[in-house]
C-alpha cells in the first residue's frame, strides 16, 4: 500500500514525495504532531577580521502545522558564548539575541527568511510535507517543491537516484550579506536512528556556496507536549 498523502499537488510530485518517504521510513512512516531535536556541530562566524569555525549546539522545536523555534549557542574559544533564538508561534515572529529580551520582529524580509529556513528544516523530516496544508509541484525527475499554505513559504527538494533526500533549498534574505541568497541544507552520511525516527546523520547549511554551519542530530523527543510559552518566548522574556 503506498504512503498516504493529504497534500495537494500534481501526480509526479506526490509520487516523488511518497517514494522519498518510503525510502526513508519504509511503509510505516511516523506521525509527527510535534518534535524536539537537539543538534551539535560547528558554525562559521566572523571573529575580528576573520571567518572561523566554532562549536555550536542547536535545539529545534516543531508543533505542526505552523509553530517552530530554533535555538542556537556558539562557543568560540576565549569568547563568551553567543546565543540566539528565532521563533514563530503561528502569528508572530519573535527573536532573542544574546541575553537581550524577546522582541517581536515585523520586518517582512527578516520574518519571511526565518519562516523559510525553519520550513526547510521541517522538510528534512519529509512526513510533514504530506499534510493537508502543503501544496506540491513537480519540477523535474529529481526535484519538486513543497509550499506551506499558512506560512507562505516554499522549498525545493532534490532526490538521489534511489529516491533518498539529497538536499532542501529555498531563496530568502541573508541578514549578514544584506541580500537575497540561496539557502541550502545538504545531507551527508548514513541515517541516524533516534527513538526510532530516522534523520540525516549530517546536515550542512550553505548561503549560496558559502558554508554556514554543519550539525548532526544527537537526541530527539517524538510528539512532546510543547507549551505555548516555548514559541511565544514567554520564559525567556519574563
Amino acid at each position: 500500500m503506498p504512503v498516504l498523502l493529504m497534500a495537494r499537488g500534481d501526480q509526479p510530485s506526490r509520487l516523488a514525495l511518497g517514494q522519498a518517504i518510503e525510502a526513508r521510513y519504509g511503509m510505516r512512516p511516523p506521525v509527527l504532531d510535534s518534535l524536539q531535536v537537539d543538534f551539535e556541530g560547528r558554525a562559521r562566524i566572523k571573529l575580528g577580521f576573520f571567518m572561523t569555525w566554532v562549536p555550536v549546539h542547536v535545539t529545534a522545536y516543531f508543533a505542526f502545522p505552523n509553530r517552530m523555534r530554533w535555538d542556537f549557542a556558539v562557543r568560540p574559544v576565549g569568547v563568551p558564548i553567543q546565543k540566539g533564538i528565532e521563533s514563530y508561534d503561528g502569528r508572530y515572529f519573535r527573536r532573542i539575541r544574546g541575553n537581550g529580551a524577546a522582541e517581536v520582529i515585523e520586518t517582512l524580509d527578516v520574518v519571511h527568511s526565518a519562516q523559510q529556513r525553519l520550513w526547510a528544516v521541517a522538510a528534512l523530516l519529509l512526513t510533514p510535507l504530506g499534510e493537508h496544508y502543503v501544496s506540491l509541484r513537480h519540477v523535474d525527475d529529481t526535484h519538486f517543491t513543497a509550499a506551506h499554505y499558512d506560512l507562505g513559504t516554499e522549498v525545493t527538494l532534490a532526490l538521489n537516484a534511489d529516491y533518498t533526500l539529497a538536499q532542501v533549498s529555498t531563496h530568502c534574505w541573508n541578514a549578514d550579506a544584506e541580500q537575497q541568497q540561496l539557502y541550502q541544507l545538504h545531507i551527508e552520511g548514513e541515517l541516524a536512528n533516534l527513538n526510532d525516527i530516522l534523520l540525516p546523520s549530517k546536515i550542512i547549511a550553505y548561503w549560496n556556496d558559502e558554508p554556514s554551519f554543519e550539525v548532526k542530530p544527537i537526541s530527539l523527543i517524538l510528539n512532546p507536549t510543547i507549551p505555548d510559552a516555548i514559541f511565544e518566548l514567554g520564559n525567556e522574556s519574563a
